[in-house]
């Protein structure tokens, strides 16, 4: 291929494989791997662009008969014979994978549905993308950024700002861990880089676009912004939570595996490494599956694939899947995670803590330990608790014999104990006139003679910044919003607690 050919992209996603790596050991695809011959729906070629051969696999990814979608059978049934519908949700559309190797690596370009799927992800270097797009961005024209706060669940936050702005606008808290971040390039600001593992580029602007050999040279320089310490000056969040040797982890992958085949797997849960809209997806567990559910759960995983089969050499097996279901194409979708990218953990390990999510570990700072631990001995608020409430037995037996020490154990007997005690736990109450999500205001609103406690329970510490995003927000609402008091004072009177 000639320089002077000017074919262009405006958007690209840039996945780059470890050291180390070649195209037979970046492929998860049989199909791929055991190439012969083109067929009418793949085909391969190979090129050149300046002295980088080019390997390219394309797939044209058809269902001719996805039969009628769920929610037109439902209009069906409502409608006479002959009035019924019978559009299917049939499409057409290709998936591509470009591969090149860069001195020991391999960079890989994904386009479609199905591209990114045909890599293995542990052959992958996990932070490529965001790195890249940290030392490289502009850091006065950040764009978006999103983040995750472990607790004993996951709060993933996502922040988008109108307007180029800097790092202080984004207000990301210290103990919260950026995991994407988009801003314009430093040295040209026509180009967006999105970075998380993988690194998007999108280039912006009438008559601006990636050409062939720009966008090879322009690779080759992502390669060596990755290795490079800006970052540390300007993102310091992000090194609260640092990197983990591979040594570490396989002991804390036995750790895991050790709480998992426990009784009591704590704090431990799934929740899919990158946000999808609730409204669009479900969950399956295989990619065949006929049982779709709302939320990804990891009882719902353990009752449909048991986590008793999970062992050391199996844990970051990427045949262990967890599928998207489209409820808009009726269907499981191609695209799927590793159970180990959805795990997240919690794990104290010779001396220090260790938090696993979006299938890396990472060590929480011992700088930021000692800064938490530090805050909370000199500013510690405690109210004595009535020994009443001290020593509850709170343990609950699952079917399958597992024990767990649950909250609504804990508020039960707390109302047993206490006349004045209204349980809101499982309440849902609307904060403002236009929401359509309801919120549960706390556990328990103990009224008193001249005050009224609300009380939120948490079962473990790693709770607390979740207890303190709650107190923020439901204190706000309730010093402000009418129809959340609204709604508080009717669920006090349903509840016929004689006030």
């Amino acid at each position: 291929m000639e320089d002077e050919i000017i074919s262009s992209i405006k958007h690209v996603s840039i996945f780059l494989s470890k050291k180390g790596s070649d195209l037979k050991k970046i492929i998860d695809s049989a199909v791929l791997l055991n190439y012969v011959n083109d067929t009418d729906n793949f085909k391969k070629r190979v090129f050149k662009v300046r002295d980088k051969e080019l390997t390219f696999y394309c797939e044209q990814v058809s269902n001719p008969n996805g039969g009628v979608p769920k929610w037109l059978e439902f209009i069906n049934a409502g409608l006479g014979i002959d009035e019924e519908i019978e559009f299917s949700s049939s499409y057409k559309r290709p998936s591509g994978l470009l591969l090149f190797q860069v001195d020991d690596r391999v960079v890989a370009l994904t386009f479609g549905t199905r591209g990114r799927t045909w890599l293995k992800q542990k052959e992958l270097e996990s932070d490529f993308g965001i790195k890249v797009a940290m030392n490289m961005c502009d850091i006065d024209a950040l764009r978006q950024a999103q983040g995750a706060t472990h607790s004993n669940i996951t709060l993933n936050t996502s922040r988008q700002i109108s307007t180029p702005s800097s790092s202080a606008d984004l207000d990301f808290n210290e103990n919260e861990f950026l995991k994407s971040l988009a801003a314009h390039m430093k040295e040209d600001h026509k180009i967006i880089l999105q970075g998380k593992e993988s690194l998007t580029v999108k280039v912006g602007g009438r008559g601006n676009s990636l050409e062939w050999p720009k966008l090879i040279q322009q690779i080759c320089d992502f390669i060596q912004a990755f290795g490079k310490k800006r970052y540390k000056k300007y993102f310091e969040n992000y090194l609260s939570f640092q990197e983990v040797p591979s040594h570490v982890k396989k002991d804390l992958d036995e750790e895991l595996v050790k709480l998992l085949l426990s009784t009591d797997i704590g704090s431990t849960h799934l929740a899919l490494p990158e946000f999808k809209a609730d409204n669009l997806y479900g969950i399956a567990y295989s990619g065949n599956s006929k049982d779709i559910y709302p939320y990804i759960d990891i009882d719902d995983y353990d009752k449909e694939k048991g986590l008793s089969k999970i062992n050391k050499n199996n844990l970051t097996n990427s045949n262990r899947k967890i599928f998207l279901y489209s409820y808009e194409e009726n269907r499981v979708l191609s695209q799927w995670y590793s159970l180990y990218s959805c795990l997240v953990a919690e794990v104290p390990f010779q001396g220090d803590l260790y938090v696993l999510s979006g299938g890396k570990w990472r060590k929480v700072d011992t700088d930021f330990v000692k800064h938490l631990n530090d805050f909370f001995s000199n500013n510690e608020i405690v109210e004595s608790i009535d020994s009443a409430y001290c020593d509850m037995d709170i343990k609950h037996t699952t079917k399958k014999d597992k024990t767990q020490y649950r909250e609504d154990v804990f508020i039960n007997k707390y109302r047993e104990k206490n006349s004045k005690a209204i349980v809101f736990d499982k309440s849902k109450i609307k904060i403002g006139d236009t929401g359509k999500k309801s919120y549960e205001f706390c556990d328990i609103l103990e009224l008193g003679e001249d005050s009224i406690h609300i009380i939120h329970i948490k079962k473990i510490t790693s709770s607390l910044n979740y207890l303190f995003t709650q107190a923020n927000a439901y204190c706000e609402a309730f010093l402000y919003d009418e129809n959340f008091l609204a709604g508080i004072r009717k669920y006090i009177e349903e509840s016929g607690h004689p006030l």
